[in-house]
């Protein structure tokens, strides 16, 4: 393989740490002063997880931005591209149930339209495209390998403006023509678990072999999507900067693990909201070994904003819970 080209990914692959073991044992002690930790379950754990992901034991959780980022596939037909459409229009009016939710938890929206076949989809939505819509992965590759790393940069550029505009938490979530479709058949081939048919033959018609992980900037190129690599480098982008990254449990789940192969380091700045509704979904969870905030079965999406209420309650917990030892109430 040709030495890959020197872009801000690799500086920021380069520069991610480990989320603090320090830090999380200072939050852990800090809770099971008073015998608090054992009893709190999940949200004591995700407590210690954004102290070890902000290297604080008072992490600060205030300032979040929902990114849905928005990406059409080659492997979808009319009706689902008229759909997607609808649903990031819907989005960026302000109008769906995200953000009904997100105005309720006090987070920004922010709509980001990666590749979808229709351009100008409105002045609400951010236009960092990569390209108009990818291919079909079923008979080729979904797009170039270099514009695989174009929308890993997009992403990691986008988080990185995000955080200089002042961002604690940043939550991700997709949208798109076959977004599903594609994270299901590259979360198969990172994981070497193909599902279905479709999943086997579009492994072997790209040249993958089914049974190990493929290179995961050649995974991207070969089945993934423009919106897929921009959220995998906003992961990367923010775990370089230790601002926890909150995925849904639907193509989110598949970038976060692209990001995770690509810089395994980031896994401990990631939360799930909600488990996964599909058996790809679950598996990418699974083996990012990310237990969900939520048990509501909300679908991927509005599950971001819903899980941020257990965010805050594990941050407050740390904030206000004594360091000395109290009775249990």
């Amino acid at each position: 393989m040709a030495e890959e080209p020197s872009s801000s990914l690799e500086t920021v692959l380069a520069g991610i740490e480990p989320a603090s073991e320090e830090f999380a044992g200072k939050a852990r002690k800090r809770l099971s002063a008073h015998g608090s930790y054992d009893a709190l379950g999940r949200l004591g754990d995700a407590a210690v997880r954004l102290a070890a992901a902000r290297h604080s034991t008072m992490p600060p959780v205030a300032r979040r931005s929902v990114l849905v980022c928005a990406g059409d596939h080659g492997a979808s037909d009319d009706a689902q591209r008229a759909a997607a459409d609808r649903a990031v229009r819907s989005v960026a009016s302000g109008r769906a149930p995200l953000n009904v939710l997100a105005r309720e938890h006090k987070a920004q929206v922010i709509v980001v339209d990666a590749g979808m076949f229709t351009a100008d989809l409105g002045p609400e939505v951010l236009e960092l495209r990569v390209g108009d819509g990818t291919a079909d992965f079923r008979y080729g590759p979904a797009m170039d390998r270099d514009v695989a790393v174009l929308a890993l940069d997009t992403g990691v550029a986008l988080a990185m403006s995000l955080v200089g505009d002042g961002l604690d938490l940043l939550g991700l979530t997709a949208l798109g023509a076959g977004s599903e479709r594609s994270a299901a058949v590259l979360s198969a081939a990172l994981l070497g678990q193909p599902t279905d048919v479709m999943v086997v033959e579009a492994l072997v018609n790209n040249g993958l072999a089914i049974d190990a992980p493929a290179e995961p900037r050649d995974a991207l190129a070969a089945l993934g999507g423009y919106e897929l690599g921009v959220l995998a480098g906003a992961c990367l982008g923010a775990a370089a900067v230790r601002v926890p990254v909150l995925v849904d449990s639907g193509a989110a789940a598949a970038a976060a693990l692209l990001a995770v192969r690509l810089a395994p380091a980031a896994r401990g700045y990631l939360f799930a909201a909600q488990a996964g509704t599909s058996h790809d979904a679950r598996a990418a969870l699974a083996a990012l070994e990310l237990a969900p905030l939520g048990q509501l079965a909300i679908a991927p999406g509005p599950s971001v904003a819903a899980a941020l209420p257990a965010l805050d309650g594990a941050a407050r917990l740390l904030r206000e819970i004594p360091t000395r030892s109290l009775p249990v109430v």
